[in-house]
């Protein structure tokens, strides 16, 4: 029996004791959200939740400034993410936590941990190892399954870590009921058809349909007129009004209002409502949300350029200080400027750039002294998320490298050039942004920043 039809049957029969034999029944209110069903689930769910949830934040990165594991609760579970990448997900079924985990179910012993292999149901493909904390030695595998899965990401133990009750945030106590009180919590109705009899436990959910989180976009109606924008993946109207947050879950993304579900965006960028009623449209900015990101990367830290000039002169007769002018193929003096014009292109002008494109920009470095100059040129870029930008540099209409290929901003440095007196010399620095989706995703996420600084290092060379 496949894991579909194991879900299904779960939800269908009662617990033993409940005292109703027919098989054409339902659990009470089984459209309830993950919290609300958390919070009537009991002292040993709780407890569970607890464990899991705590073995999740007890790891952290090892980086200088560490990061934990995040999560986001949804009506249908809680997800846990390392970055962008899923971690696992905590759901509820029948008065059992499922815990799924993004780990290879054939590599572990079924004789052990008695898990089920999820890898052919698309929502459940990304963290395929399900295990049921049906007990106190399957809460303790899972433990042990979520601290092997941290360690291969990269996490390590966080010895500072302090458990919490991290049940407390569905707003039930957790403490434990006598069991002479006779109280029972489940409740089983008829169901009046057969074709309500399975409720899904994500209303309105579609199945596999694999579209980018929104993180920066314009909303329009169906007449292409704007009614809001995206920011950070927040919904707002023209008024400023939130109306949702998007939510990257598996492959979909889905529009919530608080903790409710409300929406999805299908494959056209169209959002729905749960019952597939047209709401309105994403009208994203170009090749990968680029136009924002770039927008803020380029404008905001374009280039900084610090032009440096040392002069030592190599004769003890004469002592002077010789005139440089650095300026762009259009005579704009580098030293009257903060910002200058690298990533201009024909697409966005100086406003932005995007990952595949190319561009070059031209500048003159002239010796207007009687001495020849002798000087070298340094690059170096501040790039925190490995953004692949690569460059080519000319001198007068030919490369300064032994061959043609993109180097990196430090490989492009270079040493010992000399200009003559009274002359001048062109470069021709050209420019190429690789693609790496990955890499370009999560610095377009993060607002990255990318400098480059251009060091020119100059001294007398020889006296007339």
């Amino acid at each position: 029996m496949g894991p579909e039809e194991e879900a299904k049957k779960t939800a269908e029969i009662p617990e033993a004791g409940a005292g109703i034999t027919s098989s054409r029944l339902a659990v009470a209110r089984t459209n309830q959200s993950f919290s609300e069903r958390m919070g009537e689930a009991g002292y040993i769910a709780g407890r569970r939740y607890d464990a899991v949830k705590n073995a999740f934040l007890s790891y952290k990165t090892a980086e200088r400034k560490p990061k934990t594991v995040r999560s986001r609760i949804s009506r249908g579970g809680e997800t846990f993410y390392a970055g962008r990448k899923v971690l696992g997900k905590v759901c509820l079924v029948g008065g059992y936590l499922r815990l799924f985990l993004a780990l290879d179910p054939k590599l572990y012993n079924a004789d052990k941990y008695h898990h089920k292999d999820y890898s052919e149901v698309s929502r459940y493909a990304k963290f395929p190892f399900m295990i049921k904390l049906s007990s106190d030695r399957q809460e303790k595998y899972a433990e042990e399954l979520i601290g092997e899965l941290l360690l291969q990401s990269g996490f390590v133990r966080d010895e500072e870590y302090v458990v919490k009750d991290q049940a407390n945030i569905f707003k039930k106590s957790r403490h434990k009921k006598s069991a002479l009180s006779g109280e029972t919590r489940t409740v089983f109705v008829p169901v009046p058809a057969e074709a309500e009899t399975a409720v899904a436990e994500d209303i309105g959910e579609p199945e596999g349909i694999d579209v980018k989180l929104p993180t920066r976009c314009a909303v329009v109606n169906k007449c292409g007129e704007r009614i809001g924008t995206v920011r950070r993946s927040v919904w707002r109207d023209e008024e400023e009004n939130e109306r949702g947050v998007f939510v990257k879950e598996d492959t979909n993304v889905f529009v919530y209002a608080g903790e409710t579900r409300t929406g999805y965006v299908d494959k056209n960028d169209n959002i729905l409502s749960l019952s597939n009623q047209y709401i309105a449209t994403l009208r994203r900015a170009g090749r990968y949300w680029l136009l924002a990101l770039i927008l803020f990367l380029v404008l905001a830290t374009v280039l900084t350029v610090i032009l440096s000039a040392y002069f030592l002169t190599r004769s003890q007769n004469t002592d002077y200080a010789p005139v440089l002018f650095v300026a762009t193929e259009n005579g704009a003096a580098w030293d009257e400027s903060e910002n200058l014009p690298v990533f201009m292109n024909d697409g966005f002008g100086t406003s932005a750039i995007a990952p595949g494109m190319k561009g070059r920009y031209r500048f003159i470095f002239e010796n207007q002294n009687k001495n020849t100059l002798q000087y070298s040129l340094h690059f170096s870029e501040q790039n925190e998320y490995g953004i692949q930008m690569v460059y080519r540099l000319k001198r007068d209409g030919a490369y300064l490298t032994n061959s043609q290929a993109y180097v990196s901003a430090e490989d492009l440095s270079m040493e010992e050039l000399t200009v003559q007196s009274q002359s001048s010399t062109v470069f021709e620095l050209e420019w190429y942004w690789q693609d790496n989706d990955a890499i370009d995703t999560a610095a377009g996420e993060d607002s990255a920043l990318y400098m480059l600084t251009i060091t020119l290092t100059a001294q007398i060379s020889e006296q007339a």
